[in-house]
């Protein structure tokens, strides 16, 4: 996630003309008012007069933003990529969270699956998040055309949850691992953190479903393996 302004759109200069500044964000979960309030609290501490929008899409965080009605936007990737269009290339990418550099999203096969390869994927059974989350749908799927897995071949269920969040409450990726974990699907597309978190409360792999385990592939050179890189 990382901040976004529309320089010529709002105002030239954040809060140039309102002496507070706005920012809006996706209200995603029941901890985003605590954090938020909190930032208030730190940027009015240091002088800054700052205030906040909650919005249940980002669709509408997008279009307020370039509508003037807030002057920065807390966007996800997805909203970030769109405001980037919507402007041509005029907004301004002021910063984003140090956690989510690197991230990274796993294939997750069940090991009764016998999948070893992207090639093992043809006539398989997948499981992917919320169609507009980009770390569960959009850029796997993608990452499977490029390496020429044919999409067309595979049985693939969407777990579509709080559309328009774009993924962030990531409620499909755990409906993933729950279908997975029953044998429903063998392989499912879920974000590296979500598969650990899992891991960690033993909500897969604790002895009460199938056996999961991350989908690797052999370095095109031919010497050990590594993880997919989406």
């Amino acid at each position: 996630m990382g901040a976004s302004s529309c320089k010529g759109v709002a105002d030239a200069q954040v809060g140039a003309n309102n002496p507070v500044i706005i920012v809006g964000c996706s209200d995603y979960c029941d901890q985003i008012r605590t954090i938020w309030d909190g930032m208030k609290q730190h940027f009015i501490k240091a002088g800054v007069e700052f205030d906040f929008v909650l919005f249940t899409n980002y669709d509408r965080q997008v279009e307020a933003l370039l509508g003037g009605h807030i002057d920065i936007a807390w966007n996800g990737p997805l909203a970030h990529v769109r405001t980037q269009k919507r402007t041509g290339g005029a907004s301004l990418s002021l910063g984003m969270r140090d956690v989510d550099c690197s991230f990274v999203t796993r294939f997750i096969v069940r090991n009764q699956a016998c999948i070893i390869d992207l090639a093992g994927l043809k006539n398989k059974r997948l499981a992917v998040g919320t169609r507009d989350s980009p770390q569960a749908c959009i850029l796997p799927l993608q990452f499977l055309k490029s390496e020429g897995v044919a999409l067309d071949t595979m049985d693939v269920t969407f777990f579509d949850h709080d559309y328009g969040k774009h993924g962030d409450t990531a409620v499909g990726e755990i409906e993933v691992m729950k279908a997975l974990s029953r044998g429903d699907f063998d392989v499912g597309i879920v974000s590296d953190m979500m598969w650990q978190r899992a891991l960690s409360s033993a909500d897969v792999n604790a002895g009460s479903g199938e056996e999961l385990e991350v989908l690797a592939a052999r370095e095109r050179q031919g010497a050990g393996l590594r993880p997919l890189p989406v």
